[in-house]
């Protein structure tokens, strides 16, 4: 399997459940933001959800710490397969 690193765009986020505890006085869940992430090989566009490393206690709280731009992404892909693949933005 030969891999392939491109660069990559982040083109939307999402704000996703990361991560749900529960305690005997309820649960308590978290949240985290991904970004989707546009690359290309051989002429052809993919897209690949990425962690972007932003958590909080709630989608409010993760929506106030996206960055005003995005950062770059390199996308990590099988040469043979371009559409297995993952995506660091940091």
């Amino acid at each position: 399997m030969e891999k392939l690193l491109v660069k990559g765009t982040v083109q939307a986020t999402r704000i996703v459940p990361d991560y749900a505890l529960e305690a005997p006085g309820g649960s308590q869940l978290t949240w985290k933001a991904e970004f989707r992430v546009a690359y290309s090989v051989a002429n052809r566009e993919y897209l690949v959800w990425a962690e972007s490393g932003i958590r909080g206690d709630s989608e409010v709280d993760v929506r106030l710490r996206l960055p005003r731009s995005y950062p770059p992404c390199r996308v990590q892909c099988d040469l043979q397969r371009p559409e297995v693949s993952v995506a660091y933005c940091r």
